[in-house]
Order: C-alpha cells, then sequence, then structure tokens
C-alpha cells in the first residue's frame, strides 16, 4: 500500500514562492519509494530545495512513538492513531497528552495544522509540561489569509517520567484529516553529542543572538 503525508500553505497569491518542509519518520522496506509532489509548479533552485534522508540506529527503534491526529478537543491535539507505540510514552487525558513513562533525552518533531476561515494570522503552540511548569515553542504563520497553514516543529528536549507534551492550536482550528497532523517522539541515548540554545534578543539587525 502507499502513504500519504501533506504540507499545505494557503498564502496571499498563487505568484508568491511557498517553503514547504517535512520531518517524518518513515518504516521503508526494500523497493519503496519516496516521491514528492507539489500541487504548483514547482520552484528549481538547488538552495531552498532538498532531501535529506537519516538512517535511525536499530537500537533506538524501540523508543520510537509516532502519532497522528484527525481531531481536536478544546483545540488541544487528539493523537488518536497510533503509527508506532512504545512503551515509553502513553497517549492520555483525551488523547492529548503525550506522556513519558521514562526519563531522558528526547527528540520532540511535529507537523500540524491550523485552520482559520478568516484572514489573519495563526499560530500553533507545542506545550511542554516538566518541573511543574508549561514551556512553550511557538509558530506563528502571516496575516491576511485564510485556509490551512503547516506548523513544523523539531524541538531537543529533556524530559522526566510522567512530564507531557501537547499540541495547541491558538484557537484557529484543525484540518481534522491524519495526513495533515503528525506527532514524532524519539529517545536520544548519546547525551553528550547535542547542544540547544535560544535566543531572546538580537546582535545586530536580522541577526540572531543566541544568549
Amino acid at each position: 500500500g502507499s502513504a500519504t503525508t501533506n504540507s499545505n500553505n494557503n498564502a496571499y497569491s498563487a505568484n508568491n514562492y511557498k517553503s514547504f518542509n517535512f520531518n517524518e519518520l518513515i518504516e521503508f522496506k526494500v523497493g519503496d519509494k519516496l516521491k514528492l509532489y507539489a500541487s504548483y509548479q514547482p520552484y528549481n533552485e538547488e538552495q531552498s530545495s532538498y532531501l535529506c534522508i537519516e538512517k535511525i540506529p536499530e537500537m533506538v527503534v524501540p523508543y520510537i512513538g509516532i502519532y497522528r491526529s484527525s481531531a481536536s478537543s478544546d483545540n488541544y491535539r487528539q493523537w488518536n492513531t497510533t503509527i508506532k507505540n512504545s512503551d515509553r510514552y502513553s497517549v492520555t487525558n483525551g488523547n492529548k497528552n503525550v506522556q513519558l513513562q521514562k526519563g531522558g533525552l528526547y527528540r520532540v518533531s511535529s507537523r500540524v495544522h491550523s485552520h482559520y476561515s478568516s484572514g489573519g494570522q495563526q499560530y500553533m503552540y507545542l506545550y511542554e509540561y516538566r518541573n511543574g511548569g508549561c514551556h512553550q515553542h511557538m509558530s506563528a504563520k502571516g496575516t491576511g489569509t485564510s485556509g490551512n497553514k503547516c506548523h513544523v516543529f523539531d524541538e531537543i528536549c529533556a524530559l522526566k517520567k510522567d512530564d507531557y507534551l501537547q499540541m495547541y492550536d491558538g484557537g484557529y482550528g484543525t484540518v481534522s484529516n491524519a495526513a495533515y497532523d503528525s506527532f514524532q517522539i524519539e529517545y536520544l541515548p548519546f547525551t553528550d553529542v547535542y547542544g540547544v540554545w535560544r535566543s531572546n534578543s538580537v546582535y545586530s539587525t536580522y541577526q540572531r543572538k543566541w544568549d
């Protein structure tokens, strides 16, 4: 059989450039094929069009969880379709929480869509509940258009047992299709090879300062 994942960005005009990003964990078998299809004419330029494939070590595969959503509750995504399960995670609270059963360092990635029937800026939040509080990661898409907007997250998080993660769409709505909303979590056993920085200021005009 075949599987499809979608990235959709409704924008001001079909004449503008749009960037589409995928960050998927996929199990391939010998002979399987991967195709990328553009609904409009693709822009042919190598600096902005690329494909990277990374093989995940076999020892990590049992610690991967992959979930999809075709519904939401109070604007929180409900992960009601399990693509790959792991005993490190459980889906709780009406399928809204991905909860840790074991602590460690984790890579959390998600490709989700917000939907707005009126023109305006759209937001998506990854909520990381740890140490008794909520730590949020935000994605914003531009104003002036209605329809679907794709938000991609790729975070490294230090989490403990019973910490959990949620996706909240800022009150804008969902596409209600599992091909548009995915959530992936991967345990990282080699903690000394990762660095994470965040920016709260700029070094100079248009240049971030990782402070």
